[in-house]
């Protein structure tokens, strides 16, 4: 099974329904990427975001999803980084969201 086929056999099979709850639903995407050197910046998105999940009613299912799937930004109330530990604690291998083609 090719990269391409297997990613859209496991992306098929899936309930997306919840993020329909999700606080962060409408939200510009912006806020939950941090900017390379940019630290006062990133300091005042990780507090919006910090803000806006931590009264989210599906911040589990998102936590979830991002721990089982390699996404970029933040997610779940954590940041790449913290999901990163949580994974090697966990013994949780991600699977890519993302193609490369050579």
């Amino acid at each position: 099974m090719s990269a391409l086929d297997y990613f859209i056999s496991e992306m098929s099979n899936k309930d997306f329904s919840w993020q329909e709850q999700a606080a962060c639903r409408g939200a510009n995407t912006d806020m939950f990427f941090l900017e390379e050197d940019q630290t006062k910046i990133n300091q005042k998105k990780l507090v919006a975001t910090r803000e806006l999940c931590g009264g989210c009613p599906v911040s589990e299912e998102c936590l979830d999803f991002a721990l089982k799937y390699g996404v970029s930004g933040y997610w779940g109330n954590t940041t790449e980084h913290e999901r990163s530990k949580l994974r090697k604690q966990l013994n949780i291998q991600a699977i890519p969201m993302y193609l490369t083609y050579n």
